[in-house]
């Protein structure tokens, strides 16, 4: 047997164990776990991933992009653990959620009727970084735990708008829409190079009514004033015990 065919065969043989491992990291990914529930069960719910309404189950590509959260499927799996008589309890397990707030306050509302059955519902943290938005629907439970050696941030709210005018500017490309009145600002980032008095106005406007909102929630929750709530989230930063 010649060299040439030798090479051909190592090649191949990598080539087909290459697969195999592919196709068991696929299937170990996709295939469903079979769930025995058995009494007083606590029921641990991982919030960490992007928080969406619905998702039509395991895609490919969220092999590639990370996890993906169905806003709908945790809401029917609370409504389903308070009327289930094998759970306790429910744990929800905290990382880093990408939603907007809007998703928040639904999936918060959710917990609070959970409640409604009498069983605690527990947040759990390792650690919180930047998580004011988790942090407002952990509020929402009946505890809320941190590893000891964990952090909490919760700093306020803060919105970033990219402009690109500037670029296209420099790609000679002039883009064009029709404007109506000056608080209508959905193209703004194209035809202006920053802020304009109206949309800033309005951005504030909508961040302030945003942070309100918060301030209030987590203070009744946490059973603190409002001022002193304010004068958390200026400090930012708390090792665990100050989170305590």
């Amino acid at each position: 047997m010649n060299r040439k065919i030798i090479w051909i065969l190592i090649i191949l043989f990598f080539f087909i164990l290459s697969l195999a491992v592919l196709f068991s990291m696929f299937y170990s990914f996709f295939r469903p776990e079979k769930v025995e529930v058995s009494s007083n069960t606590y029921l641990e719910i991982k919030l960490d991933g992007r928080l969406e309404d619905y998702t039509a189950g395991p895609q490919l590509a969220d092999f590639f992009q990370g996890k993906i959260i169905s806003l709908f499927d945790t809401w029917l799996n609370l409504k389903k653990a308070s009327r289930d008589p094998r759970i306790k309890a429910v744990v929800l397990r905290f990382g880093l959620l990408d939603a907007d707030w809007a998703k928040m306050n639904e999936l918060r509302e959710a917990i609070l009727e959970f409640r409604k059955s009498g069983k605690p519902a527990i947040a759990y943290f390792e650690e919180a970084p930047d998580a004011d938005k988790e942090y407002y629907l952990a509020s929402a439970c009946d505890k809320i735990i941190i590893h000891p050696l964990g952090w909490l941030g919760i700093n306020g709210l803060a919105a970033e708008i990219p402009f690109f005018k500037g670029t296209l500017d420099k790609l000679g490309i002039k883009a064009e829409f029709e404007h109506i009145e000056k608080y209508k600002t959905a193209y703004n980032q194209f035809t202006e190079t920053g802020f304009t008095p109206e949309h800033k106005e309005m951005m504030e406007s909508i961040y302030q009514d945003f942070f309100e909102t918060y301030l209030e929630t987590i203070s009744s929750a946490r059973k603190l004033t409002l001022s002193e709530i304010r004068e958390l989230i200026d400090r930012g930063s708390f090792q665990a015990g100050e989170a305590l």
